[in-house]
């Protein structure tokens, strides 16, 4: 697809469960890969934002349409976007267990709107920082 990624990392510290840290972003980036049209831009910015850490994942694909935002994250669930895919059909588990995974660690996982000049879907997950000791 050509895809170019764009990073704005900044290091965070928090606690979990490596396995389930790691499946929310494989399957946020996954999506992302999926949905996004050849040649385009993922965007992935993560930081420290006071008590909690935030990452976000942008596409320039087709986004999600507002109606829908909360139930991409049913089991099953399968969104409009789904059907202009390339052809590969997914489970419709990936989102719902994004989501189960975010609140296993006291967090939240959102479709928020893209910035003014972006179109595409935009996910961020926020998630409580490990307090200094």
């Amino acid at each position: 697809k050509s895809l170019s990624l764009k990073k704005l990392v900044r290091p965070v510290r928090i606690s979990g469960i490596n396995g389930q840290l790691r499946s929310i972003i494989e399957q946020l980036l996954a999506n992302a890969v999926k949905h996004s049209p050849a040649n385009s831009e993922i965007r992935i910015m993560l930081r420290d934002s006071g008590t909690q850490m935030e990452l976000e994942i942008e596409d320039e694909g087709p986004g999600i349409d507002p109606d829908e935002r909360e139930r991409v994250f049913e089991p099953f669930y399968r969104g409009k976007a789904a059907e202009n895919t390339d052809g590969t059909e997914g489970s419709g588990l990936g989102l719902a267990i994004v989501r189960e995974y975010v609140a296993n660690h006291q967090g939240k996982v959102d479709i928020i709107d893209s910035r003014q000049d972006q179109h595409g879907a935009r996910f961020r997950v926020q998630i409580p920082l490990t307090e200094e000791v």
